[in-house]
C-alpha cells in the first residue's frame, strides 16, 4: 500500500465527511495500517487505509460475522484518489492492552480473554464453505498481504511460505487469528465486549491460531487458558505443536526483529519485542 502524507489521508477523511471535525490518531495506533479517529454529526467514526482487496474483504467479514452476532465494527468502505479506506462507529470501550496501563489485575486479564475465546467459538462455528470472499480466505493470504504492506516482498513471500506451511495443515476453521490485548475491547466492568482487527478473521489451523494468541498472551498461565479453551470449544488442541512453536518464534525473535528494523518501510514503527 502506497505510503501519503498526514494530510493526504485527512483530505481523504473529509472527502467521506464533509462536516467532520478534529481528525486524529488513536491512543492505540494499528500494526500495519494508517487509523485515524474523526468527530461527525451521527459519532465518532474509525477510518483504517487498507489495501482494495483487504478493505472490501473485511467489510464482507463484517456482515458475515454479524449475521452470526458476533460483536464485531459494521464495516463501510470509501475511496478517494485510487486509496481505499474502512470506517465504523467508534466503541468507546477501552482495549485491553489501555486497562493494562490502567493497573487490571491478572484475573481480570485472564476472565477478559476467556471471554474472548468465547466469541471466538461463536466465529468458529460458522461453516468453513459460508466464508467465501473474493480475497484472503486463509489467514496465509492475509499475513502475506500484510508483511508486504511493511517489509521487502521477497522477506515478506518467505515469511508467508512458512506461515503457510503451519497454518494450512489440517481441519481448516474460520477464526480471529489475533486475539490479543490491542484487539479485545473491554467495558468499565472488565468484560470484553467487542473484537477489532479484522483483517485477522480467516480460515487457519486451530492449534496454530492459538499459537499466535498465546506469543502474545500477557500472562504465563498457558496451560490455564488451553483448558479453558478446549472446555470452551469441547475439543482437543495439539498442545506439543503448541508449546513446540513458542520455544521456536521465541529462540528466533530476537534476530527477526532485527531483520525487520533493518528492512522496514511501514507506516507504523516496526515493533520493538
Amino acid at each position: 500500500m502506497q505510503k501519503h502524507s498526514e494530510d493526504f489521508y485527512k483530505a481523504a477523511i473529509k472527502s467521506a465527511f464533509p462536516n467532520s471535525w478534529a481528525i486524529r490518531h488513536p491512543n492505540i495506533c494499528g500494526g500495519v495500517s494508517p487509523i485515524f479517529l474523526v468527530n461527525t454529526p451521527s459519532c465518532v467514526q474509525v477510518c483504517k487505509f487498507n489495501e482494495y482487496a483487504l478493505s472490501f474483504r473485511n467489510r464482507a467479514v463484517s456482515q458475515l460475522l454479524e449475521l452470526a452476532d458476533v460483536p464485531v465494527p459494521r464495516i463501510s468502505v470509501h475511496a478517494y484518489l485510487n486509496t481505499w479506506f474502512e470506517t465504523y462507529p467508534y466503541c468507546h470501550d477501552k482495549t485491553l492492552y489501555e486497562h493494562i496501563q490502567y493497573g487490571a489485575t491478572d484475573t481480570q486479564i485472564f476472565n477478559a480473554f476467556k471471554q474472548a475465546i468465547e466469541i471466538q467459538k461463536k466465529i468458529t462455528e460458522i461453516r468453513p464453505d459460508k466464508f467465501q470472499p473474493k480475497f484472503c480466505r486463509y489467514a496465509s493470504d492475509v499475513f502475506t498481504m500484510t508483511q508486504k504492506m511493511r517489509l521487502p516482498p521477497a522477506l515478506a513471500n518467505a515469511y508467508g511460505m512458512v506461515h503457510k506451511l503451519f497454518s494450512q495443515r489440517g481441519e481448516m476453521r474460520l477464526m480471529h487469528n489475533d486475539l490479543q490485548v490491542q484487539n479485545i475491547l473491554v467495558d468499565e466492568k472488565m468484560n470484553a465486549t467487542r473484537l477489532i482487527d479484522l483483517d485477522s478473521v480467516a480460515l487457519c489451523n486451530e492449534s496454530f491460531s492459538v499459537l499466535t494468541m498465546l506469543r502474545v498472551y500477557p500472562l504465563n498461565n498457558h496451560n490455564e487458558i488451553m483448558d479453558f479453551y478446549e472446555d470452551t470449544m469441547q475439543r482437543k488442541l495439539n498442545r506439543n505443536a503448541i508449546i513446540t512453536g513458542l520455544q521456536i518464534l521465541q529462540s528466533i525473535r530476537a534476530p527477526q526483529l532485527k531483520l525487520n528494523q533493518m528492512l522496514w518501510r511501514g507506516y507504523n514503527p516496526p515493533p520493538q519485542r
